[in-house]
């Protein structure tokens, strides 16, 4: 998947690090024991702290901050 920085091949990422994914990409965002959030990333703040997600089914957006404790990983194509 090119526009991702490191390795693109990796489908986990490490809690808080959203430097892995890029708009338009498809992602499961969970938090320990719960899922957050699935649908389409919208934007990441420049210094990556913060995620905002278009929700699957027209359910709105949602963000995530990296002290939410929450781990992202990118759905395949």
């Amino acid at each position: 998947m090119s526009g991702h920085n490191d390795d693109s091949t990796r489908d986990d990422f490490t809690r808080d690090d959203f430097t892995q994914v890029v708009p338009g990409d498809p992602v499961t965002v969970t938090a320990p024991g719960r899922l957050m959030v699935s649908g389409i990333v919208d934007a990441v703040a420049p210094d990556a702290s913060v995620l905002w997600v278009i929700e699957d089914g027209g359910q709105g957006r949602c963000m995530v901050h990296r002290t939410d404790g929450a781990s992202v990983r990118r759905r395949g194509d």
